[in-house]
């Protein structure tokens, strides 16, 4: 009988003439294999799931007996578990009965969801208790003439599950049951698992018939398929490991639509990304301008102003990361592209691009170690959050290290065959986080407890000898780390020390001025407790719950999560080191939330199964994502928009009506606004100087504005002092003596005034008007900032111009 290509799902199946013959047996074969199509959607990838699949059959299959048949077999003990099963004789007894095989059939009918009670953990227990059914029924069955017949498909046909549908072109499987002849089986297209076609030569394009088994056909492992046979032939054996083989002289597997479908995606994330990148046009912290682009836009274009921290004798920053936008110039310049919005914006795009492989990154974990619906949870999760939304496109460092962290993840939990639980891609993922320790010293913390963590788990379990799990981690994962990290430390080190003009060790340079002196405190101080308080809650938002309820499932180690535990105890790890610091940042988060994106997708799926127990016609998940992703929305259009976005409206302005010569001053709080990189005009611009050390001008100005201004913009009559401040016995205070002094200078030809200054200090004014200038702009800065006076509602900055620069 030929198979019709019309089967589209299991329903459809169950109904063709095959699954419709009468007798016990086939019935019985037939709910065998409505239990097949669930097991073979889920099983593979989610060993928690295997088991519940398992034991949820044994429970519903022997509850639909009749009680006289129950009575009669004493093989059914009160947990619901198997004995004797392996013996023919019990199984006839059971399925010579045809409403027992009725019943069995109406049982197997699967609910939408396939969390029954809580099942026991021991996997091996499982497979085996299965492997023991699918015998007896195996032998129960009397080998007919239409099951002999090849081209008559039976219930025990092996199943194809493919991971990149359209591909089957002639596939072969080896490892059969040894209780089945290769004679009797054929190659079944099951069009209800997702993404299968299975091509023979000669059936065309998209046709599909049988293709018989050989004994003697010589079968090769080809790798990227995954194939699960029907549970008659050993699908939940334990020593059975079924894989897809290739025929010699058949066509290859051809690879180009699983590329094209990764493709698709990742265009997507990136065209969402480079949306959002184009959505920002608001302000978070000075980092994103003045330790990234305005280091590049100096090194590259001979001008833009370099903070304290670049300063030989302090070399605080590496310069592995403005050196990534330092290149993007370089590029643009040689093109003669180098325009101001292309330098201001294009760093951006490029950093959302970044993000969109740190979004495929996470997607692509999710699906392979938690399955299809957590994995959908998971990326909404990544694309929803309103801090990822708000932060991951910005150039900041740990935006970079957030992707090359997600990155390194999906490699660190990758195996040979694509799959990702194995090890064989841990030198690359050691690679990544290397470059994460180059971009931001804090990293090391999160990746040496990764290794050691690996180190642990290999040295406790249970597989092989203790003498070849240590050779397998110092084979696989010591030695090459070892090297690899030595390697691109020394190089990073070395760009460092040549930029420099001498031996530096920037990592060094960082953890002193950071762990040792608690430098940042300069910054704004927060207790020890805020990342666990205050920060996840904050950066998370409505998924903290969810995140909390699949953190505590990956601590049990249900499922697929167990192979992300060794990332959460890494995260924890490092996030207890940065609390010891005094100076603490959301942004500092950013690498820590891919991670927190799989875990909350887990979380909302339960959630979601929940809701659909509880509710009809997909009311309660329709609330559940109103509930949960409408906050998130909200937060990301408000601090995208509105919230902070004065400092970029100010430069905007700039670019339109640029300053001539005479340049322009920022009477604004120290690093308030981007400087030359967001202006691109080769014209002084200057502002407060807040380098650590002294009292700083900054501070200096607004405790004293009209005695600051006078020595700042001094008449001929006046000539400038310096305006020294007595030192603070800060470690740095040596090194910046140069940007203590009060440079005086002439009057600038546009002034950008911090708007409060105005309203609390009159004589400002006044003597701005007294000096000529002139209001041009108001520009808002949102609801509420953090100024120099404190708190501060509706914010503005103020552009003043001076008369004779104005234009008509």
């Amino acid at each position: 009988m030929e198979p019709s290509s019309e089967l589209s799902n299991r329903n459809q199946f169950l109904t063709t003439p095959l699954c419709q013959s009468t007798g016990a047996c086939t019935r019985l074969r037939d709910a065998l294999v409505q239990y097949g199509f669930a097991v073979l959607k889920v099983s593979a990838r989610n060993s928690e799931l295997f088991r519940r699949c398992a034991r949820r059959f044994e429970h519903t299959f022997f509850r639909a007996l009749p009680a006289a048949t129950k009575e009669r077999l004493r093989h059914f003990d009160s947990s619901g578990g198997l004995k004797g099963w392996n013996r023919p004789s019990a199984a006839k007894e059971v399925f010579r009965v045809p409403e027992n095989c009725k019943a069995a059939l109406e049982a197997s009918v699967w609910p939408p969801s396939l969390r029954g009670r809580r099942l026991a953990r021991d996997a091996q227990s499982a497979r085996r208790r299965l492997w023991q059914l699918a015998s007896a029924c195996l032998r129960a069955v009397p080998r007919s003439p239409a099951v002999d017949e090849p081209s008559s498909p039976s219930p025990f046909d092996i199943f194809f599950y493919a991971n990149d549908p359209e591909n089957l072109l002639a596939e072969d499987v080896a490892n059969l049951s040894p209780h089945v002849d290769p004679g009797l089986l054929t190659l079944v297209p099951v069009a209800a698992t997702p993404g299968l076609a299975l091509r023979c030569p000669g059936a065309g394009p998209r046709g599909l018939r049988w293709c018989k088994v050989e004994e003697d056909m010589q079968l090769e492992p080809y790798r990227h398929v995954v194939v699960f046979p029907g549970v008659a032939l050993g699908l939940l054996a334990p020593a059975t490991v079924h894989m897809v083989y290739k025929k010699p002289g058949c066509a290859r597997v051809s690879l180009v639509y699983e590329l094209r479908r990764r493709l698709r995606l990742w265009l997507l994330l990136a065209s969402f990304r480079l949306l959002n990148a184009l959505v920002l046009r608001t302000s978070f912290s000075p980092d994103e301008h003045w330790q990234a682009l305005e280091v590049a836009h100096s090194w590259v274009f001979g001008f833009g102003h370099l903070t304290w921290e670049w300063e030989p004798c302090i070399a605080l920053r590496g310069v592995l990361h403005p050196g990534i936008f330092a290149t993007f110039y370089a590029v643009l310049q040689l093109l003669g592209a180098d325009s101001a919005l292309a330098v201001a914006y294009g760093p951006r795009l490029m950093q959302g691009l970044a993000a969109s492989a740190a979004d495929l990154a996470v997607y692509r974990v999710a699906s392979s170690l938690l399955g299809a619906r957590a994995a959908a949870w998971a990326l909404a999760v990544q694309l929803g959050s309103w801090f990822h939304f708000y932060c991951l496109p910005r150039t900041y460092s740990s935006s970079a290290e957030a992707v090359l962290g997600a990155l390194a993840l999906e490699l660190w939990l990758r195996r040979p065959d694509g799959a990702l639980v194995g090890s064989s891609h841990r030198p690359a993922a050691l690679l990544l986080g290397s470059l994460c320790v180059a971009l931001r010293p804090t990293a090391a913390v999160y990746w040496a407890a990764m290794v050691l963590y690996e180190v642990q788990s290999t040295l406790l379990s249970s597989s092989g000898k203790l003498s070849g799990r240590v050779l397998r981690l110092v084979c696989d994962l010591l030695a090459p780390g070892l090297l690899i990290s030595v390697v691109v430390l020394a190089a990073s080190t070395l760009l460092d020390s040549i930029y420099y003009g001498a031996w530096v060790l920037v990592t060094w340079n960082f953890a002193r001025f950071n762990l040792l002196h608690d430098g940042g405190a300069l910054y704004g101080s927060h207790p020890w407790h805020w990342y666990a308080t205050e920060g996840l809650a904050v950066t998370l938002g409505t998924f903290l719950p969810f995140f909390l309820a699949g953190a505590w499932l990956c601590c049990r180690g249900v499922g697929g999560l167990e192979r992300l535990r060794g990332a959460l105890v890494a995260s924890a790890t490092s996030l207890a080191v940065l609390s010891l610091a005094s100076h603490k940042e959301y942004r500092f988060l950013l690498p820590f939330l891919p991670l927190a994106s799989l875990l909350a997708g887990v979380g909302l799926e339960r959630a979601e199964a929940a809701c659909a127990r509880r509710s009809k016609g997909g009311e309660g998940r329709r609330a559940l994502v109103l509930i949960v992703f409408g906050p998130q929305l909200v937060a990301a259009l408000f601090f995208s928009l509105v919230h902070q976005r004065g400092p970029e409206a100010v430069m905007a302005h700039l670019r339109l009506q640029p300053p001539g010569p005479e340049g322009a001053f920022f009477l604004t709080p120290c690093h308030a606004t981007p400087l030359h990189a967001f202006l691109h005009q080769n014209v002084p611009l200057h502002f407060l100087d807040c380098s650590p050390g002294h009292g700083s001008l900054r501070d200096r100005f607004f405790e004293r504005p009209l005695p600051m201004l006078a020595e700042l913009f001094p008449s001929a009559e006046h000539p400038p002092s310096s305006g020294e401040a007595p030192p603070e016995g800060s470690p740095v205070e040596p090194c910046l003596q140069s940007r203590y002094k009060v440079q005086g200078m002439a009057l600038p030809e546009v002034a950008v005034v911090w708007g409060s200054l105005i309203s609390r200090e009159e004589a400002v004014g006044a003597w701005l008007e007294a000096n000529g200038f002139e209001l041009e702009a108001l520009l808002e800065d949102g609801v509420w900032t953090e100024g120099p006076y404190g708190l501060e509602t509706w914010p503005t900055f103020r552009i003043y111009r001076r008369k004779a620069h104005l234009t008509e």
